[in-house]
């Protein structure tokens, strides 16, 4: 009974020790060692999309100072993880931590509520004495409240958010970006307020690159392709769907063969590796688009004469050649304004299609046959 004792009293001091060893502060390394640097440094490498060493910047933060709370906030940020907040309130003494705590809960929140809650609690937060690491001023609050509700798909708050920071005259470090978020999301705004949309479109229309997935479940949930292209010619109706093996168990099954159902151009099989294969996840270009609604209006009007419209024309672009096989799609795409070429004649047939591009795209596909 008493060696018992004493073994469970021996796993406990250790235990006790280790803990506490856990919590005691290393010495830093040199001046820039510190707890407030690399929280700055963290955070710089989460905007850069560094997050590997954006955690391994913060444990060394939590590492010299273990009870800082502002260090807990921005583990939370970086892990993701709205838990380790609680760490961060457990070691909250100033309006500093404070300030971080609100700031890091706002990125982390998945409510309007409480997004706007925490927003009206660091407001109040008197931070004209306070050096802010990363965030500097209250501009920040206003960024970063406008970035989470772009992540929730709450376009219009966003804009608001982001056009606070600009309009304010403190010159502030986001500013510029603000601007920057603030025009995409205005353009998504109007974008969206030419038809009513699916929730799959109001979060695809933020993506910087649509995929050849993303591109099918729009057509077919927003454009309602089966049901508009019902009375098209359509050899292939009766036939079975043949599909490749990327998407016979895809979790997008009824979408895509609605696509493989109408054999739609700029969305068949490719050739990827020696394999036949839709590439689900590969980026939708541009050019492949502009084909895929040349394809949509020929079947939709019986029109098979709309894909040769062009042909003998002389290229307008300085970057699509009359031969190009996409050369009479790019036009009919541009000249009935479902697609835009830039100032500089451009067209970028090889450039991914962003989510607000195909958004305006389909909606002027839809006002341009009436739907």
């Amino acid at each position: 009974m008493k060696v018992k004792f004493f073994s469970l009293l021996l796993i406990f001091g250790i235990f006790f020790i280790t803990g506490c060893g856990n919590n005691n502060p290393q010495t830093p390394t040199n001046i820039a060692d510190n707890a407030n640097q690399h929280i700055l440094i963290s955070l710089k490498m989460v905007e850069n999309n560094n997050i590997e060493d954006a955690k391994n910047s913060i444990n060394r933060a939590l590492k010299l100072d273990p009870k800082n709370s502002m260090v807990w906030s921005t583990k939370a940020v970086i892990e993701k993880n709205p838990q380790l907040l609680q760490k961060s309130k457990n070691f909250e003494n100033s309006d500093l931590d404070r300030f971080f705590y609100y700031i890091s809960a706002i990125r982390l929140s998945n409510r309007e509520k409480d997004i706007k809650s925490y927003y009206n609690l660091a407001y109040n937060i008197n931070t004209s004495e306070l050096i802010i690491p990363y965030y500097h001023d209250k501009s920040s609050l206003d960024f970063f409240t406008g970035k989470r509700f772009f992540e929730l798909a709450k376009y219009k708050e966003a804009k608001k958010y982001f056009a606070n920071v600009f309009n304010q005259k403190n010159g502030s470090k986001f500013a510029q970006k603000a601007h920057e978020w603030w025009k995409k999301t205005d353009r998504i705004v109007r974008a969206l307020k030419l038809a009513k949309w699916s929730l799959n479109a109001k979060k695809i229309v933020a993506k910087d690159r649509v995929s050849r997935v993303d591109a099918a479940v729009v057509l077919v949930d927003d454009l309602h392709l089966e049901k508009l292209l019902k009375g098209a010619f359509n050899p292939y109706i009766n036939k079975p769907i043949k599909l490749p093996e990327d998407i016979k168990n895809h979790p997008n099954l009824y979408e895509l063969k609605i696509i493989y159902r109408y054999n739609l151009r700029g969305l068949n099989s490719i050739i990827k590796n020696g394999k036949i294969v839709f590439a689900p996840n590969d980026p939708i270009t541009r050019e492949e688009f502009a084909m895929v609604l040349e394809d949509i209006v020929s079947k939709y009007k019986h029109d098979p004469k709309y894909k040769t419209k062009y042909f003998g024309s002389k290229s307008p672009f300085v970057d699509v050649k009359a031969s190009s096989a996409s050369f009479n799609a790019i036009m009919n795409a541009v000249s009935m304004g479902f697609m835009n070429a830039n100032t500089y004649g451009e067209f970028h047939p090889k450039k991914p299609l962003s989510g607000v591009e195909l958004i305006e795209a389909i909606s002027k596909i839809k006002e341009e046959l009436s739907l």
